[in-house]
């Protein structure tokens, strides 16, 4: 995307404009929290990372408490693993900050 290249300061300033519109979205279009998670795992760099693992956090225990019967739920839950992955490929020291979210509201372990 040549906007990406050109622009990619001042959308990097407005990230989590750019994220929100994922929770604002009254239709919750899988498509459309594909496209905002492409762009911002795309643009997140130093300056924003704090702001963007803040907002998955969120995220994370948002998709959590979202009804299994959906199967957009699952798809959704398995778009933000993979941003977080990338995301904390490009910046490992991120590990420690997402992995206690993700571990708490994804793995349920059964007590049998």
């Amino acid at each position: 995307m040549d906007l990406r290249k050109r622009y990619s300061k001042s959308l990097e300033d407005y990230m989590i404009d750019i994220l929100s519109v994922m929770r604002d979205d009254s239709a919750n279009s899988y498509e459309i929290s594909q496209k905002i998670l492409e762009l911002a795992t795309s643009l997140v760099s130093p300056r924003n990372i704090k702001e963007v693992i803040i907002f998955l956090e969120k995220e994370i225990t948002r998709a959590c408490k979202m009804e299994d019967s959906n199967s957009t739920t699952n798809l959704y839950r398995n778009l933000l693993i993979k941003s977080i992955s990338s995301i904390t490929q490009q910046y490992p020291e991120t590990i420690p900050t997402v992995l206690a979210p993700l571990i708490n509201n994804f793995l349920k372990f059964d007590g049998k």
